[in-house]
């Protein structure tokens, strides 16, 4: 599972460059980062893991988004979902077939 890079959006603006994810991804907490997503004919689910734990100890809870079909969606990434082991932030997704996707911040 390699890194995956983000694009910073200019004041004139970038072209979509969606390319299809890894069933898991990781990525630097950075300020505003944005997940840019656009599925194909069947739904898919994307997790924020939330790699830290409750001041109780217990795990952090995840967040669940499900993409409809044929749907574009662009999801805030909490910087606060970075698991402190690693320093990354984990998303993972459904399937890799219907959807592709890009990492942004402004």
């Amino acid at each position: 599972m390699a890194l995956s890079a983000v694009r910073a959006i200019a004041a004139a603006g970038i072209n979509a460059s969606l390319a299809a994810p890894s069933l898991t991804e990781t990525i630097l907490p950075v300020e505003d980062l944005i997940l840019h997503v656009e599925n194909g004919a069947t739904s898919s689910t994307v997790t924020l893991v939330d790699g830290g734990v409750s001041p109780a100890g217990g795990l952090g809870a995840s967040q669940t988004i499900v993409v409809g079909a044929s749907a574009k969606m662009f999801i805030a990434v909490n910087p606060a979902l970075v698991a402190p082991a690693t320093g990354l932030i984990t998303v993972t997704f459904s399937n890799a077939t219907t959807i592709t996707g890009e990492w942004l911040s402004r």
